[in-house]
């Protein structure tokens, strides 16, 4: 049985292999993209690159964070705090917006026993990844 490795010319051979296959995949890419039209409207006003690193304009995400491999609490839009069960189907109010009212801007976490929230407010950036913040822990059952 005769091997490929330690052969003059092999590496060559290999790289020239990987290039016309990557060269390959590109122009099929490319052949699909040729065909693909954009609309574009050029008459709205551009942005600025600080208005992307002040938040300005930022990508509107999902406001939710997995809690299990089935569950996810979830903030809707009138800012009340739901779990919701994707294998038993259910969902749970667990926290009302006029809770939060109280604390602008607040970022949640839920406690790994789903009693407790941590509050993260008035949060004053210092430098780079170090900030000031207030908290509070604020029990579910009792409120």
């Amino acid at each position: 049985m005769s091997s490929a490795i330690g052969r003059p010319g092999s590496a060559l051979i290999t790289v020239a292999g990987i290039f016309f296959t990557k060269f390959a995949i590109f122009a099929n890419a490319r052949l699909i993209l040729d065909n693909v039209s954009v609309d574009v409207d050029f008459d709205k006003e551009p942005f600025e690159l600080d208005e992307v690193v002040n938040g300005v304009f930022t990508p509107k995400g999902w406001n939710s964070t997995w809690i299990s491999e089935t569950a996810f609490i979830h903030k809707n839009e009138d800012g009340d705090v739901f779990k919701h069960d994707m294998q038993r189907k259910t969902s749970k109010l667990l926290l009302q917006s006029k809770v939060l009212q109280k604390y602008p801007g607040a970022i949640i976490y839920l406690s790994k026993d789903e009693k407790f929230f941590l509050f993260r407010y008035n949060i004053t950036r210092v430098y780079r990844y170090s900030a000031l913040s207030q908290y509070k822990l604020y029990e579910i059952d009792t409120g």
